[in-house]
């Protein structure tokens, strides 16, 4: 009997004792970590910066019994995401530097903390370093106890989602592939426009802020699409440094926006198209244009300059944040094949095989009212 009360005494010293050291403990926190992975800064920074891309190596935004809710643009500086399930939280964006860094605020039940990601070129990737600091309320520091401190605890979170990272990044950004479906019969429609003028490198970018803008412009209005958006390039900034594109949703029927409006009717009439299907990350888009022309050219078939070549995007990161799932149709308009001329051929196909736009980011231009 006298055994067991000394062992009730020790362990009471040792909960006292315990007790004691949490409660004394600093109740904030600064760590700083660095791993390499095997990509540029650039490609790194354009996943990171994307809150729809988080699902891939977040261990909280990918479980399952969490409902995520996002802003209208994912990306760039004051987008959030927000979660509620397992934790409640959110992160927001609060200041970005291209290819930099990033600075995010995390609320998680209620604790707030600043991260911020440094991103450095180095031979073979990059160097990324994470920087955190916050306030722990007594619960956190009491859980964060027994799995060795609260700095372990970020750091293993931290070092999990880089290790996602690297695999999601090597294994998404890498997987595509190209199929030349042949000459097919693009059919014709009416859509609501956005036209803009940007760089060639910054089209992506441009596409990612008007394309929800443009859908939220439907939702307002009570439009109903007919049909995956899709972009129109025109002929004649085609292999500039800058380019006119047309961001645009099919309709059944003639909608007239307000003449204030920056949305525009179009109207999209049949024509014959060479059709080139891209499954994969639109990094991969240069590509899938050249081997578009490439079978045009050992088909002897002429690309048509009166009409404009545009991609349809069938699956986006709206409907999975899985890059090597998306699908990008590809329509080169082409030349009956009765009023080609051997002679123009060459001439034809070497001004218009031009690439494709390669996501960057850039600053842009305010597109939508």
């Amino acid at each position: 009997m006298r055994i067991l009360k000394y062992i009730l005494l020790i362990v009471m010293l040792i909960t006292f004792g315990m007790a004691v050291f949490v409660a004394t403990s600093k109740p904030t926190y600064n760590i700083t970590k660095s791993i390499f992975i095997k990509s540029t800064p650039s490609v790194v920074y354009n996943y990171l910066i994307d809150y729809r891309n988080w699902e891939t190596f977040d261990n909280t935004l990918s479980n399952k019994n969490n409902k995520l809710d996002f802003t209208e643009i994912t990306w760039g500086k004051g987008s959030w995401v927000s979660w509620k399930g397992n934790s409640n939280g959110s992160m927001q964006t609060i200041s970005c530097k291209e290819n930099d860094s990033i600075q995010q605020k995390i609320i998680v039940n209620g604790e707030s903390s600043v991260v911020t990601w440094f991103l450095k070129d180095t031979i073979g990737g990059a160097k990324i370093t994470w920087k955190t600091n916050g306030k722990i309320d007594f619960k956190s520091k009491i859980t964060s106890f027994f799995r060795g401190g609260i700095e372990k605890v970020l750091i293993t979170d931290f070092e999990q989602k880089i290790v996602n990272l690297d695999k999601t990044l090597n294994y998404e950004m890498n997987s595509y592939s190209i199929k030349n479906i042949g000459l097919v019969s693009r059919v014709g429609t009416f859509y609501l426009k956005q036209t803009l003028n940007c760089k060639t490198s910054s089209v992506t970018k441009n596409i990612k802020i008007v394309l929800p803008r443009l859908k939220k412009y439907f939702k307002s209005n009570n439009i109903s699409s007919n049909g995956k958006p899709f972009i129109i390039y025109s002929n004649q900034a085609i292999g500039s440094d800058n380019v006119q594109i047309s961001v645009c949703i099919p309709v059944k029927d003639s909608i007239f926006p307000s003449l204030k409006s920056n949305v525009k009717l179009g109207k999209l009439a049949s024509y014959t198209a060479m059709k080139t299907k891209l499954i994969g990350n639109y990094s991969h888009t240069k590509k899938a244009w050249q081997s578009g022309m490439n079978y045009l050219g050992k088909n002897k078939i002429l690309v048509d300059p009166a009409i404009e070549i545009s991609e349809v995007y069938l699956k986006t990161i709206e409907e999975t944040s899985y890059p090597s799932k998306w699908e990008t149709d590809i329509y080169i308009p082409v030349l009956p094949k009765k009023i080609i001329k051997k002679k123009y051929f060459k001439r034809s196909v070497d001004t218009l095989a031009v690439p494709a736009p390669v996501p960057t980011t850039q600053n842009l231009p305010e597109v939508l009212n």
